[in-house]
């Protein structure tokens, strides 16, 4: 069975950050067959509409064959149907979609290899309409990339981009068609930036800090933890590091005000550390865990407080 084979994806809303409700449920628009299923919705908000964006996997012959759908919703109850992303003869996959200046904004890696999941040379595409889309330029030529990214702009229209693997750090300055950089500037697989309080920020998995009862959660400084980092331009500052089990990654960050930060992951920290028993039935029990959605408000203040 492939990655995401036959799953789906589920959005969830709450008032209060602690009761959530499913708003709404996402098949696989190419039908729940031959191993088809989607996989990590990531939100675009506009100021009159919410996008989503899913990744939907298809087995093929050469491996799993990676697209992009989008849908929107103006009310937060009833969404478009899904629209393929589509770039001339390409179906694109994009990780973080971002919105800036009126167009919609994404970082791939999979151009010259369309229907396959080999990773290639990183390309940053734009549309207008979030479907529709464009190839901007060729950022980087010669590395083998992989398609988890994150683009932000700063206030004086520069634009960063942090790519896994290695944390590699890029920026540019309109057009955007001549980036610099390249450098590693720590660990974040999955990185997501967000700005708040006049500062940067990126979260990811990263080096573990915190570990409980080391001796029984696996493999915990390997493989990593959720992790909150400063962002400065080619520099990363450690500020928090989340527990560690063997599986706990895959961030979600949003600041609702200035100076605040909310950031999701994914854990098995508690079935790690048997505080939980595993759920899942004993033929699906291949990583000996289950894991868990924790939610993190982390006061950071602004930059005129530091």
């Amino acid at each position: 069975m492939e990655h995401g084979a036959n799953s789906f994806g589920v959005i969830w809303r709450s008032n209060d950050l602690y009761r959530w409700h499913e708003a709404k449920v996402f098949d696989s628009p190419l039908g729940v067959v031959n191993g088809s299923g989607v996989n990590c919705p990531r939100f675009v908000p506009l100021e009159d509409r919410l996008y989503v964006f899913i990744t939907v996997h298809l087995p093929t012959e050469q491996g799993t064959g990676i697209q992009t759908y989008n849908s929107w919703t103006e009310d937060g109850v009833h969404w478009s149907q899904p629209a393929l992303v589509v770039m001339d003869s390409h179906h694109p996959m994009l990780w973080r979609v971002r919105y800036h200046d009126g167009k919609f904004y994404g970082v791939t890696c999979f151009l010259d290899r369309p229907g396959s999941n080999d990773y290639g040379p990183l390309d940053l595409l734009s549309s207008e309409d979030g479907t529709n889309w464009s190839k901007v330029t060729r950022m980087q030529n010669n590395f083998r990339f992989t398609e988890e990214n994150d683009i932000h702009w700063l206030p004086n229209g520069e634009l960063w981009c942090v790519v896994r693997p290695g944390a590699q750090f890029y920026w540019s300055q309109p057009p955007y068609t001549q980036w610099k950089g390249g450098m590693k500037i720590g660990w974040a697989d999955a990185p997501v930036i967000c700005q708040s309080g006049g500062e940067v920020y990126l979260a990811g998995r990263g080096t573990a800090k915190v570990v409980p009862n080391p001796s029984e959660a696996e493999q915990a400084g390997p493989n990593g933890a959720p992790v909150l980092y400063r962002l400065t331009r080619g520099r990363a500052e450690m500020i928090v590091s989340f527990p560690a089990g063997s599986d706990s990654a895959y961030s979600g960050l949003i600041s609702p005000e200035p100076g605040k930060l909310i950031m999701t992951y994914y854990s098995d920290i508690a079935y790690q550390t048997r505080q939980i028993q595993p759920k899942a039935f004993p033929p699906y029990r291949y990583k000996r865990s289950d894991v868990d959605i924790y939610l993190a408000e982390i006061e950071v203040g602004t930059a005129e407080e530091r």
